[in-house]
């Protein structure tokens, strides 16, 4: 049950932080580097300098808390507003010491930034505030590592932490609730659909949202900064990260307080929450997301009853008659079908024009007129000519 995964997880942060603390070379802070370098990375990796740490963990204690979080090094993820959210939990003088010591974030990145990158930078800036805080009393609290990050270290943490600026869906909390790790994430993009808010689900809750999504509007962030933005003290990313990392700040606190029993539910309601396709009709007015895109299509779907090999009844999706196994994968024909009707024809017409274009047009030794050569290139094209052709005819029958 939930007890042995929480236990099995006590055991893996342990044995995690057990490892870095062993890369802790006392008073030589080039020598603890070199010890995790060697730790994350392999030979290959070393050699070609793909990869950096910064910081490290202190040594495991009795109510030590880990946070994680990781994705590629792209302003999207946000990892700026995470750093400096955790820089205002760590820097907040109505937090005792005692949580802020117990409280610990490992983040990881799938690739090193590129030099002068702006987010890059402002991670920097971030970490090296956290770093000298109070003297140096929490260096260890914080540990990033810019290369590669498993995502399977997530099953050594107690909870994922995520950033974003916008993101669609998010397939990090996800991994997340696989470890049974609840979500601690801005109310952004596809969270708020399957992150049960404490505050607002109690009991059934999977995680602890921020108030705001970041890409406030313009009067929302005069507003939240006291009329600052409108007066040209912040510019609309630097007002949308001071708002966000205060509420990051919060999220840090609320983990922080929730008791065993708290913690542990949880936990199991994230394990417990379903995420897939075939069921999440409550969000979109009955019908299951699948439907919505074959119906999209113009094609005939639904659900059949079938008795299976142990002879109990199965539900199987189907599609004109088929299983949806069986349908037709060929993108260019349903682009001429279904509810978009004629109009997806000017898109087909419109993205041969372009490809012609590409082929007869541009240098032959042009990358670009090489990928124009390429099946998949045409149809991603044709796609988006396509969609932009429907999006241009319909403001033209509006009118």
């Amino acid at each position: 049950g939930i007890r042995a995964v929480k236990e099995a997880k006590q055991r893996n942060k342990k044995w995690l932080m057990s490892l870095l603390e062993n890369c802790i070379v006392e008073g030589d802070e080039n020598a603890t580097n070199k010890n995790l370098t060697n730790l994350f990375f392999n030979t290959e990796q070393i050699e070609k300098k793909k990869m950096k740490i910064h910081g490290f963990l202190s040594p495991y204690k009795e109510g030590d808390k880990l946070f994680a979080s990781w994705g590629r090094p792209d302003d999207q993820k946000g990892f700026s507003t995470l750093l400096q959210g955790f820089w205002k939990f760590l820097s907040d003088p109505n937090v005792d010491n005692e949580t802020k010591l117990h409280t610990k974030l490992i983040f990881g990145t799938g690739g090193t930034w590129k030099e002068n990158d702006p987010e890059g930078m402002l991670i920097s800036d971030y970490f090296k505030k956290i770093q000298e805080i109070d003297g140096g009393k929490f260096k260890g609290n914080c540990c990033y590592v810019e290369g590669f990050f498993p995502n399977k270290l997530i099953a050594c943490c107690d909870f994922g932490i995520f950033t974003s600026r916008f993101e669609p869906c998010g397939i990090t909390p996800l991994e997340s609730y696989a470890a049974g790790c609840p979500v601690l994430s801005i109310r952004t993009g596809g969270a708020p659909d399957f992150v049960k808010d404490i505050g607002e689900h109690g009991i059934q809750a999977t995680g602890i949202l921020t108030d705001h999504t970041f890409l406030m509007d313009e009067d929302t962030l005069d507003k939240l900064t006291n009329g600052k933005f409108a007066k040209g003290f912040y510019t609309k990313d630097e007002a949308r990260r001071e708002i966000l990392s205060g509420e990051v700040s919060n999220m840090y606190k609320k983990a922080m307080a929730l008791n065993d029993d708290e913690y542990t539910l949880m936990s199991k309601n994230a394990i417990n929450q379903k995420i897939e396709w075939h069921e999440n009709n409550a969000f979109n007015g009955g019908k299951s997301a699948d439907d919505l895109y074959l119906e999209a299509w113009g094609l005939r779907c639904g659900t059949k009853t079938e008795t299976g090999k142990d002879g109990k009844a199965i539900t199987k999706h189907f599609v004109d008659g088929y299983t949806d196994n069986s349908r037709s994968l060929d993108p260019m024909k349903k682009l001429t079908t279904g509810i978009f009707g004629d109009t997806s024809k000017i898109g087909i017409d419109k993205a041969t024009d372009i490809i012609d274009t590409v082929r007869t047009k541009i240098p032959f030794k042009s990358k670009l007129k090489r990928l124009a050569g390429d099946k998949r290139t045409y149809i991603a094209l044709a796609a988006i000519a396509a969609v932009s052709s429907i999006a241009a005819y319909t403001r033209t029958n509006k009118k």
